[in-house]
């Protein structure tokens, strides 16, 4: 997958494929994603659904094929309110301010491969809820639940989980990264699970750009060769052994002169026995023809005495 450049003068953009794992951070659209949170208690269940914001990172490795989940912050964005009648009882619950993250410095979760359409699944995933949980009982239930009016802060109440998983699909067209994705999360509650089981399970849509390497002109003389220049990024220049004119920098329309040899930047007599070292030794293809023959030694002497701009 590559990106063109729209202008001569204009930043240039590195492919979004690379050997390296490159970040990306989705933002979900809130329109179309939402957490139903459930609550289970002997006799009785209820549920509730509010939007969601949030973001959610990934490392996405384009050329190997798989990903690594870093982080999740989700937060809902409407309270939730879920009523439970057990045996004539009522139990009222309201959640405010209810947000799930992936827990901080907790270590990535993966790689794993991304499958046909851009699959892929985290299992056991460290998860921390927050956000305040009441509940008001009345009826028979209030002797099971002592105090049967009481808050309880979800990190401090419940704490860490394991997310059971965290799945979807994540495709890649252009520059623009789209997750279809859910988060599935079962918690005791409290911690010991006294009044009950939760449910938490996210439908996640969003979206997210790939970080785009600025691109520039890259030089590159090897000696024994004509010298090069090709757009790309820093880094590969300087790994080729290039020269990096600057980012945006696009190539000389005039092309570095090809009988510097030596790639000194001058042309001098040095160049000339140079060549004549190495045609006569192993070898020079002067004019990149892909043989080492007489034409590259009349390219040479032509150029040599009579430069072209540039030398």
């Amino acid at each position: 997958m590559t990106r063109s450049h729209v202008a001569p003068m204009a930043v240039l953009l590195a492919a979004a494929a690379s050997v390296h794992a490159q970040p990306v951070t989705i933002n979900v659209d809130q329109t179309q994603s939402s957490i139903n949170v459930g609550l289970s208690i002997p006799g009785a269940s209820d549920n509730d659904t509010a939007p969601i914001a949030g973001t959610l990172d990934f490392d996405l490795d384009l050329d190997g094929g798989m990903v690594t989940l870093t982080d999740f912050d989700l937060t809902l964005t409407e309270n939730i309110n879920l009523l439970l009648e057990p045996f004539g009882s009522s139990l009222s619950v309201t959640g405010t301010g209810v947000s799930v993250e992936y827990q901080p410095g907790a270590p990535a979760s993966g790689p794993v491969p991304l499958g046909a359409g851009g699959a892929f699944t985290f299992m056991d995933v460290p998860s921390l809820p927050s956000g305040n949980l009441a509940y008001t009982g009345s009826g028979l239930i209030c002797i099971l639940l002592i105090p049967c009016s009481e808050s309880l802060d979800l990190e401090l109440d419940i704490g860490t989980n394991l997310a059971d998983t965290v799945s979807g699909t994540l495709t890649v067209v252009g520059d623009t990264v789209t997750l279809n994705g859910s988060i599935s999360l079962t918690l005791p509650v409290p911690a010991d699970g006294s009044l009950g089981t939760s449910t938490i399970n996210a439908t996640i849509v969003g979206t997210g750009t790939l970080p785009m390497d600025v691109m520039g002109a890259c030089e590159l003389c090897v000696p024994g060769q004509a010298p090069d220049c090709t757009i790309q990024s820093e880094e590969d220049c300087t790994n080729a052994g290039g020269t990096f004119l600057g980012d945006g920098v696009v190539c000389p329309t005039v092309d570095a002169c090809p009988c510097n040899f030596n790639c000194d930047d001058f042309l001098n007599d040095q160049d000339f026995f140079d060549f004549v070292n190495a045609f006569f030794g192993a070898g020079a293809d002067y004019n990149d023809d892909g043989f080492a023959n007489d034409q590259d030694f009349f390219d040479f002497v032509n150029c040599f005495f009579t430069p072209p701009p540039g030398c």
